[in-house]
């Protein structure tokens, strides 16, 4: 326990900027071996409908700022008041949702706390807010995904086995997202650590969770029909109507991604489950190829996000980082 103590000591004497600086220092690196691992070759061999690709853009960009929304959304339901500006807040959602390209899906949540630590909000009620949100992400993902695929034949692609353990994942994280059972496991926590009882802002409400997974079942609608102008833009044979299998793949995709814990951006397990997924209304050489796009698409799209959110600073001038 001494150890545990010196250390956090040493922590909280350490400037923020040199946090700042590892944080961005090991996005920019992991990004560049994710960037390493795109096959450039197939993608140069690709003739892409560039109109269809700037449709799905500005889609997956809409689920982009949605997200920053919905945190927010959280944190008022959580009680939060004199929140700063949406720009703000988006500013930070957006450099934090980098954070996804390293190892380990924590680092995505604490990206936010750490960033949004100087609004004068609890670090407690930042980290539940960040965690509901990624929560509700999954609910939601799962449960869209399986309506629209739970009767479909082609989702025979996929393993039993691994329907079944992304299916216990919904599950289970909608179970946890229940404010009860939430709630009580943080008394349990805090009860077993021997540190008195959780805090109020530890606690999450109906509220909150019925919001942030109502607009992810948005959320999933808009960027599962980004990633499907994305495979139309090279796979022009795709039926419209293919729109809501796509939805349902990237659904799934990407919850599988999100449970990938040492992943970059759930890399290789959420490129998996698209392929098999695809190679049910399209031939394999043509899965594999919008499969490498839509991971292109990603990267490039995530940044533009960061550099779309940074002119907030000066355009909201000082009051971006005042509350409101």
């Amino acid at each position: 326990m001494r150890i545990v103590h010196s250390l956090l000591s040493a922590v909280k004497r350490t400037p923020r900027w040199v946090f700042s600086l590892l944080f961005f220092g090991l996005i920019a690196a992991f990004l560049v071996l994710y960037l390493q691992s795109i096959d450039w070759e197939k993608i140069g061999a690709l003739s892409i409908n560039w109109w269809r690709i700037g449709i799905a853009s500005i889609t997956g960009l809409s689920f982009l700022y949605l997200g920053a929304f919905i945190w927010r959304a959280i944190l008022r339901a959580l009680g939060a008041t004199d929140l700063p500006s949406y720009g703000t807040t988006t500013d930070v959602y957006a450099r934090a949702w980098m954070g996804r390209y390293i190892p380990g899906t924590v680092t995505w949540i604490a990206g936010k706390v750490y960033l949004a630590s100087g609004w004068g909000i609890s670090k407690s009620r930042l980290a539940v807010a960040s965690l509901l949100e990624g929560g509700s992400q999954v609910a939601a993902m799962t449960f869209v995904s399986f309506l629209l695929l739970g009767f479909d034949t082609r989702l025979d692609v996929l393993s039993s086995a691994a329907q079944l353990a992304l299916i216990g994942l919904g599950l289970l994280v909608l179970i946890i997202l229940i404010p009860q059972v939430f709630n009580h496991a943080m008394h349990l926590a805090f009860k077993t650590l021997r540190r008195g009882a959780a805090s109020e802002e530890l606690r999450i409400n109906g509220a909150a969770v019925r919001r942030a997974f109502s607009l992810y079942v948005v959320g999933t609608f808009l960027m599962g029909s980004a990633c499907f102008f994305v495979i139309w833009s090279v796979v022009p044979g795709l039926h419209l109507y293919d729109i809501w299998f796509v939805v349902g793949t990237f659904g799934l995709a990407t919850v599988a991604g999100m449970a990938a814990p040492f992943a970059p951006s759930g890399l290789g397990i959420r490129d998996g489950v698209q392929l098999v997924l695809l190679t049910a209304i399209m031939p394999k050489e043509l899965a594999l190829a919008a499969t490498v796009l839509v991971r292109l698409w990603s990267v490039c799209l995530d940044l533009l996000f960061l550099g779309l959110t940074r002119p907030s600073l000066y355009r909201f001038g000082r009051n971006s980082y005042t509350k409101s």
